[in-house]
């Protein structure tokens, strides 16, 4: 058994973390993946999708022609932001709380 090895099971049985992913390429190219209760926990992947979500929507507060018409573009460019902010609230309630 090569150090790596000796050490990722050593590694998994302290921290309970996923084994060493080899890329292929020489011993030395594997990478370490993220602890296992992490990836498995979902709420925390959606609120991380709603958190990105919504700072697209406060970047690019793009609305639909109906809305423009209805509101005007300035108004509706201030509407697309706060709906952008609220989707940050949202995801950070989903993926934290």
């Amino acid at each position: 058994m090569d150090w790596i090895q000796q050490w990722q099971s050593k590694l998994n049985k302290q921290n309970g973390v996923a084994p060493l992913v080899r890329t292929g390429g020489s011993r030395h190219t594997g990478l370490a993946a993220l602890p296992y209760r992490n990836i498995q926990n979902s709420d925390f992947i959606i609120g991380d999708g709603i958190i990105v979500m919504g700072i697209v929507a406060v970047l690019l507060p793009f609305t639909t022609p109906e809305t423009v018409a209805l509101l005007g573009y300035q108004k509706s460019r201030i509407v697309g932001r706060i709906l952008g902010i609220l989707l940050i609230v949202v995801g950070i309630w989903v993926g934290f709380v």
